[in-house]
């Protein structure tokens, strides 16, 4: 099922005809000429020199208990409790931004305020400025593009500019003091005295190159490259930040949570709901919109509908829609979206999964984030959603790619095949695509633009106006278009990640889910989950755990099975808090039925 969920945490990828630090052959070979015949490794061996030790302070939003700093100018790192301290502009004690006490016990010192960066100085053109927690490169050629150049940006309200001949452009919010979304960290290098591809950046601790990292690969040496994977010579720490792409946002909302759901589906949909609350402590998801996707009218489950409308807002970080479109399924149900050539005979009724699938889409109509998440009513988190769950350093949507286009498995090799001769794209043969499922983050405009490119209406209440529902009754689907059409854009970096297998990215895997048709490998992965790290979603397929009658020789067998993987999920839940609610024999047969 494309509305599904499993996920392999993994990388960005270098592409064909590149290197491992993600530039090309060409730029390496001049970076290599212009430093002579020994690499920058080896002179900083043969030197001896002594690496500066530079503090690593906190993003703003991130915990801080450990370096006590921040990296956003004016902000200071406050105490909640024992287990978390984060970066502030201010904090009362006993009203913390996502409920609980906090002490507001200061550690470490204030970040000093605006001023210091020279972003657009003539001498220094290429300079950088933070916004929050994102590094954008300051373009401005002479110092009267610097008044455009911030101002060119609607997060910040007024530029100003200090007097000749140290020229510096900082942005504020009126008066000279920062705004809490128009920052910039105490920072100052000049582009050109980051490092080149290849070359030791542990003094620059920045890259030249766009959308690089400085990685330590020991006490020795560190270089610039896209990714890094850990191992015995790598440790991949991070020095200083990665530079961002210009056209990346500047800053992030929380994006959007959109749940479809239906009748059949609602215990599970509640266990999600309630493991948000639990997951999710720091608010880095906004608002769920519940998508209720039946021809059965939403007020007849009002009772369950509000128990998860309860669980979603209780913690009062984030707010509940529920959008009913039962009106329009209802009428939708009864028509054909494929019929045999001439027309005598219908191949493909619609269906409440196709829908679904349409509803996924459209709902970017209506969502005024930048980006929003698909969840499945099965994808509860089982731990905790972290700020670069979902997301890069550059504010991009993460994309975790798991195959080669030509190793795509089934059914999802078909899905994009007919995805791609529907919207008429060639898919790049040299990157990793992910497979149909969720959780999936979607940028909203992009979104649109396909909508709008595909002839389909994007009014979630006209659920087939165009093409799309033939197409996925050709056996398209919602993910696999986005995916292709995504990657086709020219802009498709400013607000995706393409991350490929095979690297460390300090992130859980996104999700593993149970199907049907597999009880051995079922119990495999779900005894798997439990003895190791737990990924961030973990659910079960409707039918699952549902033992059906039969007189095969193996039906004893199977039923053991699915009883042993039942009793699995039911720990994997208890661990991650999940079945405080399910209590005593009863309660966890209850569970069991929930969930299979």
């Amino acid at each position: 099922s494309s509305s599904s969920s499993s996920s392999s945490s993994s990388s960005e990828g270098t592409g064909g005809g590149r290197t491992e630090s993600g530039a090309s052959p060409a730029a390496v070979a001049l970076a290599a000429g212009l430093r002579g015949a020994k690499t920058a490794e080896q002179k900083s061996r043969d030197s001896g020199d002594e690496m500066p030790s530079y503090v690593q302070c906190s993003w703003d939003g991130d915990s801080c208990a450990q370096m006590a700093c921040c990296r956003g100018f004016g902000m200071q790192c406050f105490r909640k409790d024992s287990t978390w301290a984060a970066c502030r502009h201010e904090c009362t004690p006993s009203s913390g931004p996502t409920g609980g006490n906090w002490s507001c016990e200061k550690l470490g010192p204030r970040t000093g305020l605006p001023g210091a960066e020279e972003t657009c100085d003539k001498q220094r053109q290429g300079s950088k400025f933070w916004d929050g927690m994102v590094l954008h490169r300051g373009q401005a050629k002479i110092w009267e593009e610097c008044g455009s150049e911030c101002q060119g940006h609607d997060w910040c309200r007024q530029w100003v500019l200090s007097d000749p001949p140290h020229r510096k452009c900082f942005m504020s919010s009126g008066g000279g003091s920062p705004s809490g979304s128009c920052r910039m960290a105490a920072y100052n290098f000049p582009v050109w005295n980051c490092s080149a591809p290849g070359e030791d950046c542990r003094r620059s601790r920045c890259c030249q190159v766009s959308g690089q990292q400085c990685f330590r690969k020991d006490d020795g040496f560190a270089t610039c490259k896209a990714s890094c994977g850990a191992s015995k010579e790598w440790s991949c720490e991070k020095l200083g930040p990665r530079v961002c792409p210009r056209c990346t946002l500047p800053s992030r909302k929380p994006p959007v949570v959109v749940i479809p759901t239906f009748e059949r589906d609602l215990c599970k949909a509640t266990v999600l709901a309630k493991s948000l609350a639990r997951r999710d402590p720091h608010g880095y998801l906004g608002d769920v919109y519940l998508l209720w996707v039946s021809d059965a009218p939403a007020w007849k489950y009002k009772e369950r509908l509000d128990e998860i409308r309860f669980a979603v807002t209780s913690t009062g970080v984030r707010g509940f829609q529920l959008l009913d479109f039962s009106s329009q399924m209802e009428p939708l149900l009864k028509e054909c979206i494929v019929w045999t050539e001439d027309g005598s005979d219908c191949l493909v009724h619609m269906s409440g999964w196709y829908a679904q699938m349409s509803l996924k889409l459209k709902v970017a109509s209506v969502v005024r984030n930048e980006h929003y998440i698909v969840l499945d009513s099965k994808n509860a988190f089982v731990s905790d959603v972290e700020w670069g769950s979902f997301f890069s350093d550059c504010n991009q949507a993460r994309v975790f790619g798991e195959y080669r286009y030509h190793e795509i498995p089934s059914p999802h090799d078909t899905w994009y095949a007919k995805s791609a001769e529907k919207l008429g794209i060639e898919p790049r043969p040299g990157m990793y695509w992910p497979t149909s499922i969720t959780p999936a983050v979607m940028h909203t405009a992009t979104v649109l633009e396909m909508l709008r490119d595909i002839g389909e209406g994007t009014d979630p209440y006209k659920i087939c106006d165009g093409p799309m529902c033939k197409w996925f009754g050709g056996m398209a689907t919602e993910f696999t278009m986005y995916s292709l059409y995504a990657f086709s854009r020219a802009n498709s970096d400013c607000f995706h990640a393409f991350e490929a297998p095979g690297a460390d990215l300090d992130v859980r895997t996104w999700g593993v889910s149970l199907w049907r048709g597999y009880p051995d490998k079922n119990l495999e992965k779900c005894e798997a989950v439990e003895r190791g790290e737990l990924p961030l979603t973990f659910g079960v397929q409707a039918g699952c755990l549902v033992v059906q009658d039969s007189g095969a020789d193996n039906a004893t067998k199977i039923r053991a099975l699915m009883q042993r993987t039942s009793d699995c999920v039911a720990r994997v839940y208890d661990r991650a808090g999940l079945l405080e609610t399910w209590t005593g024999e009863a309660g966890r047969a209850n569970f069991s039925v929930c969930i299979a």
